[in-house]
Formats: structure tokens, C-alpha cells, sequence
């Protein structure tokens, strides 16, 4: 990975001087899970409900995907919850590929958290 990289880089998105999306992508060692050794993992993507369907969820992916290729990453990867079905279909669409699963406790609940990953060769 590019030495220059920071640890993380975060990229809030602002529409009409509001606050509508958040990008927050973290090389290796500011990463949840060091499994990618070459891959950027991001962290965190918000977009607010009154920007969505505008196209921004689709900018800050692509917008990851670039600083990931800049830096010199394999993949890119993030976590999801398995019951997020329009998030999932968006990552999809994206070219990410679920690659793995953990199960969590969440009071009594069982949920489901999806790694999703993107390979960039």
C-alpha cells in the first residue's frame, strides 16, 4: 500500500451546503479485521435518507474504489447487516461478493453481519 496513505481517510458529502452523505475507509492497520493485508476497508457509508436515490451512495463507492486503486489495493471490503436487502443489492450491483459471515448477539437476538469484498485486479 502507498506509504502516504493515512491510517484512515474520511469524506463527508455535502448537497446544497447539507450534510448528505459520509465516506470513511481505513488501510491496514486502522482496520476491524486484518485479513486483506492489501485491501482498504471501508468503514463506514451513510448516506441520509432524503439523498438517497441520487446517485451519491454510487459516487463515494467509486470514489473508495479510486483512492483503494491510488494506494495501491487488491480489494475492498465491508461489513454489512445480512438483513440490510437494499444495501446488499447495492453492494452487489457494485461488484462486491459476499466472503464471509459472523453471527452476533444483539440483546437477545441472533443477527448476521456479511463481509462484502471487492477484488480490484
Amino acid at each position: 500500500m502507498h506509504p502516504s496513505f493515512p491510517p484512515f481517510h474520511s469524506h463527508p458529502q455535502f448537497f446544497r451546503g447539507k450534510l448528505a452523505a459520509y465516506l470513511k475507509l481505513n488501510k491496514k492497520e486502522a482496520q476491524d479485521e486484518d485479513d486483506e493485508p492489501n485491501g482498504l476497508e471501508i468503514e463506514r457509508i451513510y448516506v441520509r435518507s432524503e439523498f438517497k436515490r441520487r446517485g451519491i451512495g454510487k459516487f463515494l463507492v467509486e470514489y473508495a474504489e479510486k483512492i483503494s486503486r491510488e494506494a495501491g489495493c487488491s480489494s475492498m471490503r465491508l461489513w454489512v447487516w445480512g438483513q440490510n436487502f437494499g444495501a446488499l443489492a447495492f453492494y452487489k450491483s457494485m461488484g462486491f461478493v459476499q466472503t464471509e459471515s459472523h453471527v452476533f448477539m444483539l440483546g437477545n437476538d441472533r443477527q448476521t453481519a456479511l463481509v462484502m469484498t471487492k477484488y480490484l485486479l
